[in-house]
């Protein structure tokens, strides 16, 4: 009986052992996972940060090396005719305005100046035809 009790004291003592070296070994595993993990992702920050350098550097690059454009000269073929008034855009102005006080229409106005749309501008000149009675 004593022997079997020493057997059963040594397994037990056999098993705290090798489950305090397994818990270690699982331990450093875990560390070990740890630092990869880490390097790997310094590593990935890294190659971002450059990846995103290399990007900005070649927008900056393409940015410099695009032709500036050159303006369009628009001939102004707009000219005022013998019995055009010239009005001069003042702030506040609309084209309907300008309409009522010179007794003519927003289409002919508009016809007459080549505007596309109702946008006037301060100091742009408008040639107001003579309307015919």
């Amino acid at each position: 009986m004593q022997k079997q009790l020493k057997r059963l004291e040594s397994q037990q003592q056999s098993v705290a052992l090798g489950s305090q070296q397994f818990a270690l070994r699982l331990a450093e595993n875990i560390e070990a996972l740890d630092q990869r993990i880490e390097a790997e992702t310094k590593s990935r920050d890294a190659a971002d940060r450059k990846l995103a350098e290399s990007v900005m550097s070649l927008l900056v690059a393409r940015t410099a090396l695009a032709p500036t454009p050159v303006p369009r000269q628009v001939p102004d073929t707009n000219q005022p005719e013998a019995d055009d008034r010239v009005y001069t855009v003042a702030k506040g102005d609309t084209l309907s305005a300008i309409a009522l006080a010179f007794n003519t229409s927003v289409a002919t106005i508009k016809e007459r100046n080549s505007l596309e749309s109702n946008l006037i501008i301060i100091g742009q000149k408008l040639y107001i035809p003579e309307l015919i009675p």
